[in-house]
């Protein structure tokens, strides 16, 4: 039977390192510029150069990547100046640089409640730690109450449109970004997130139209032609993506995500060696980049390299406990390696993770057929078809574990619903057919087998089953039928085992046991000498068929194929000479017995 392929899940895009530009720090400048200090509202007395102390040491342990130092004199200025604006801005936009937005979000609520209520800076900030928390709601109430206060400020129209995008509500992100566009039409990060919206609705042409703005007003930008080369791969355009990202990378040879969406197009031309350090790449210059792990972990699968792509996707659940997706395809990987008991461990934590994740309850059917738990991998591909009844791997393996529980009428039943879903979908005519041929309906086998051979000419496991069919009917047309489709079956799958070992068995049948012996040998090469039972099973069939050779003697001798044909050749033409001879020497009679009686 088919095994239908599992599944695995591609991310093309990184939310670590997302499409749109990067929207922080405001400056607070022409918001402090006119304000005086009151020193009656501090609770400690120090002067106004004191304060510029404290703004200045900040600053240097910034410079010197002192993050501590800086947050605890922020922190400590607060202390004295306790409606000191820039003090809170200061010590916020620090943690958004930390990527600490809790503690970021903390102190722009604590500036709006303590400070400033109308500080549209506050609520740009607050909105920005909100999406980064994933609060993309909440992040548009705070652009909005920034933009009821400053109109005019094309930062809230940028980030509102981006929060707008995570929701994927594209329209109302590009009515956002065209705003913005009013106010500052030489904004290339406006074109470029307008492009991110066009891409996001599929619409290719246009999101390249925009990319193309956003690299003409902001020429030393890597993201629009990044994202460009991102449409590009999506079109199939590898090369000129690849030329894109390459552009990127010499405008920012540090930005992670330029590698990473180069890895994943050399992926896609199935050049995996360059793909792994592509991503590598990028994993250096970013050592929790969750996507690169997880998108190497699936080219090592596809190479065979299955225990360093658990490797890959245990860094995925390090860096996020929660990511279902490496769950799965560790899952996958475990399988493939027989360990089925921990493999349908990690589909379950998948399925806990996201009890609607169909890919998980697929596999884990996969898992369970493997180890011939049909009743309970059924159980799951009917979830599967619960969550959505167009899943037509779903009923083809459904059925699979139908034939092997022989209910071959339910199974073809679910094989008839996934060629329905899926006419091209090759391995259902395969199962249906062998279904047809178990309940002894070998036209109607042959029938499955000549509808996919109708999809994929060069179908070499079409071929073999429609041999194999042949095979099962009596009488020599139908051996050499099955024995004319396993040569054809051999043609486009070479070194095909069983098509070697099925013709070997039809040779014998038709009494041609050199030839026979001939497939079987071919069947030991390809095994190899590890496999000691096909070894054993080849062997048991040479045997037969020396015996044969043999007439009934006990001995068996090693006869060499074109040997054995010269004397039946030889033999042939003795026989062949000496009827000749006999019928000479009879008409040579008659004539001679003709004369005596001619008188």
């Amino acid at each position: 039977m088919c095994c239908t392929n599992k599944s695995v899940e591609v991310i093309d895009s990184s939310s670590r390192y997302p499409l749109q530009q990067g929207y922080f720090n405001k400056s607070m400048n022409k918001i402090i510029e006119n304000e005086t200090q009151k020193s009656n509202s501090v609770v400690i007395s120090v002067t106004s150069k004191e304060r510029s102390t404290f703004l200045s040491k900040a600053e240097k342990a910034i410079e010197k990547e002192d993050y501590v130092e800086a947050i605890n004199l922020y922190k400590e200025m607060m202390l004295y100046f306790p409606t000191d604006e820039e003090a809170f801005f200061n010590l916020g936009k620090l943690y958004i640089h930390l990527k600490l937005y809790k503690e970021g979000l903390n102190i722009f609520k604590r500036a709006l409640d303590e400070v400033n209520k109308i500080n549209y800076i506050f609520y740009l900030n607050k909105g920005i730690c909100e999406f980064n928390l994933r609060k993309y709601e909440e992040s548009i109430e705070s652009f909005n109450k920034g933009l009821f206060l400053e109109q005019n400020d094309v930062d809230l129209y940028l980030n509102k449109g981006v929060a707008f995008n995570h929701l994927k509500k594209y329209d109302d992100a590009i009515e956002c970004f065209k705003k913005g566009l009013l106010l500052k039409n030489n904004d290339g990060s406006l074109y470029n997130n307008i492009g991110v919206s066009y891409f996001r609705k599929k619409n290719y042409d246009k999101s390249i139209e925009f990319y193309d703005e956003a690299i003409e007003h902001s020429p030393k930008d890597p993201l629009p032609l990044n994202n460009k080369g991102v449409v590009l791969k999506c079109l199939k355009k590898y090369k000129e993506a690849l030329d894109c990202f390459n552009k990127a990378i010499e405008l920012a040879p540090n930005l992670p995500v330029s590698y990473y969406n180069k890895g994943n197009t050399y992926k896609l031309m199935e050049n995996f060696d360059q793909a792994l350090n592509e991503l590598d790449t990028a994993i250096r210059l970013d050592d929790k980049y969750i996507n690169a792990y997880f998108n190497k972990g699936l080219i090592l699968n596809i190479l065979g390299r299955y225990y360093e792509a658990i490797d890959n996707f245990n860094e995925c659940i390090n860096l996020n406990d929660k990511y279902s997706q490496a769950y799965l395809n560790k899952g996958i990987s475990l399988d493939i390696l027989n360990k089925r008991e921990e493999a349908i461990e990690q589909f379950d934590i998948a399925i806990k993770l996201n009890p609607k994740y169909s890919e998980a309850y697929l596999n884990k059917g996969i898992s369970l057929y493997n180890l011939e738990k049909y009743e309970e991998a059924i159980k799951n591909y009917d979830i599967v078809i619960k969550l959505d009844n167009k899943a037509a791997t779903a009923f083809n393996n459904k059925g699979i574990c139908l034939y092997k529980l022989e209910r071959y009428k339910d199974a073809i039943e679910c094989y008839t619903i996934a060629q329905e879903l899926e006419p091209n979908y090759l391995d259902v005519y395969i199962n249906k057919g062998t279904c047809y041929k178990s309940l002894n309906r070998i036209f109607d086998a042959i029938q499955q087998f000549d509808k996919a051979l109708e999809i994929k000419e060069d179908f070499a496991l079409a071929h073999f089953n429609k041999g194999m069919a042949y095979k099962t009917l009596k009488g020599e047309d139908n051996a050499r039928k099955a024995l004319e489709l396993f040569d054809i079956a051999i043609k486009y799958q070479k070194d095909y085992y069983n098509a070697y070992f099925n013709k070997g068995e039809v040779l014998i049948v038709l009494g041609k046991y050199f030839d026979a012996i001939t497939c079987f040998n071919k069947c030991k090469s390809i095994k190899g000498k590890d496999d000691i039972d096909s070894i054993q099973e080849c062997e048991e069939k040479i045997k037969q068929c020396q015996k044969m050779l043999n007439e009934g003697g006990g001995v068996e001798v090693e006869i060499k194929y074109e040997e054995v044909k010269e004397e039946k050749e030889e033999k042939e033409e003795k026989e062949e000479m000496e009827e000749k001879e006999e019928k000479e020497e009879k008409e040579e009679n008659t004539e001679s017995n003709d004369e005596k009686f001619s008188d």
